[in-house]
């Protein structure tokens, strides 16, 4: 029996994957320090020119890992505006999805790399056009989800906006302090912070 032989392109996307992946890897385990390029390409299975290769330098790698990432997270929303489930059980789910990232081992390494932003003036200009463009996709996500909501769409983004830093900082304290009963307390804290914003402002759904 033969073994099909991969084409150059097959080759070449598996060793980008690698590098993207090793990168993560390190990057949630052992920080932008522990991330050198040695370090990544031996964990990748491929020789240091890789990185040079793929993506021009350990930024231009970066870069990919940032919009490998952010794209994840905007592809994992959920859809959750069917008809039966009550503003209340919708904001959950809004709240859920959200502490999934900001909860999850893969946002240790969009921390590592926003800290690294600060000395880095074109990974921060990418950052910022990913963030930009995921606020716009969360922006029209939220008109979608919460059509009995009355407000204007600019005010439904800022509601949720201050959820997620909420969760962003619960975050950075569990990086010293892991204890579900305060994750459980934060999560519905949350919630009924945009319960406060959305409640009041609510129509009857069509």
């Amino acid at each position: 029996m033969t073994t099909k032989r991969r084409s150059q392109s097959e080759r070449r996307e598996q060793t980008r994957n690698a590098l993207i992946d090793a990168t993560t890897e390190l990057l949630m385990e052992r920080g932008m320090q522990g991330a050198a390029v040695q370090e990544i390409c031996k964990r990748a299975g491929v020789t240091t020119g890789a990185i040079q290769h793929q993506f021009g330098s350990k930024t231009g790698l970066i870069a990919e890992v940032v919009e490998t990432l952010f794209t994840s997270f905007a592809d994992d929303i959920p859809a959750i505006g069917e008809a039966d489930l009550s503003l209340e059980e919708r904001v959950a789910r809004v709240v859920d999805h959200y502490w999934s990232i900001y909860g999850g081992e893969r946002y240790f390494a969009v921390l590592e790399i926003l800290l690294a932003t600060r000395h880095d003036p074109s990974l921060m200009t990418l950052v910022s056009q990913y963030r930009s463009r995921n606020l716009s996709a969360l922006e029209h996500r939220l008109l979608v989800e919460f059509p009995d909501v009355d407000l204007p769409p600019s005010e439904l983004k800022a509601t949720v906006q201050r959820m997620m830093d909420y969760l962003r900082g619960h975050a950075l304290r569990r990086l010293y302090q892991s204890d579900a009963t305060l994750d459980r307390q934060a999560l519905d804290h949350a919630r009924k912070m945009v319960l406060t914003e959305f409640e009041p402002r609510q129509k009857a759904r069509t």
